[in-house]
């Protein structure tokens, strides 16, 4: 028997247990930060649907509120894990219907601004927070977004402002003051969800955008460039 102390109760943990309890292996206490695993010598095969990627859903649900949109995302039948980030859209300006295994998103495009902030599961992801500072860009006021759970993880406001966007780090807070619109410029993504943000900046910014390093938004979104050409969105990749 094994006791793990201090384990992340994040959805991608919880169902990783889910799918060690469905080919045979021991667990107590999944969902909390202790689990218990007991030894079991019968592990077998087992099929096991996962669930859909909650980052890569709340980068397409950051976008649709920047951009005029109606669409749907598919592949969504349960809420429960994206509710925080739902929430932050809805301050946004984001109209949301749930229907059965998918959502029905509506945006007109204007971003209302806020104060928010990042923080452990359940509350707002940190791997979106630069998708969300880029979104901000577009709000008509200022905003501020504050980072609780990494530091200096605010590479994104290097590129934005070479797009000419408004923001500005103090300590573990960017704020983020109203920006007529980014214009398109050569950007680089630094890590995953950053190049997910300049990606994000480009589509909301006059001109063309050109992104460099796109390696690291090939490493967590499988096709982004299609998912978003599928729904209107101007492309071009060499991924």
């Amino acid at each position: 028997m094994r006791r793990l102390r201090g384990v992340a109760k994040e959805p991608e943990i919880v169902e990783l247990c889910n799918y060690l309890v469905s080919i045979g292996v021991l667990i107590e206490g999944i969902g909390t930060d202790i689990l218990v695993v007991k030894g079991t010598g019968n592990i077998s095969c087992a099929d096991y649907v996962n669930v859909y990627d909650r980052i890569v859903a709340g980068t397409y649900l950051l976008i649709s509120c920047a951009i005029p949109s109606d669409i749907c995302l598919l592949g969504i039948d349960e809420i429960h894990y994206i509710k925080n980030i739902l929430n932050v859209c809805a301050r946004l300006g984001l109209n949301v219907v749930k229907y059965e295994d998918y959502l029905h998103v509506q945006s007109g495009g204007v971003i209302y601004p806020g104060d928010f902030a990042t923080g452990i599961y359940p509350e707002f992801p940190t791997d979106l927070l630069p998708v969300l500072i880029a979104v901000l860009t577009k709000a008509n006021g200022d905003s501020s977004v504050m980072e609780t759970v990494f530091e200096n993880r605010f590479s994104v406001v290097n590129e934005l402002k070479k797009m000419g966007g408004n923001v500005c780090v103090d300590g573990n807070v960017v704020y983020i003051g109203y920006t007529k619109r980014l214009k398109g410029h050569t950007v680089k993504a630094t890590d995953l969800r950053q190049g997910a943000a300049m990606v994000a900046a480009g589509l909301m910014a006059s001109g063309n955008t050109t992104i460099t390093d796109v390696s690291y938004i090939e490493r967590g979104y499988e096709d982004i460039v299609s998912d978003l050409k599928s729904v209107g969105a101007r492309l071009d990749s060499e991924l």
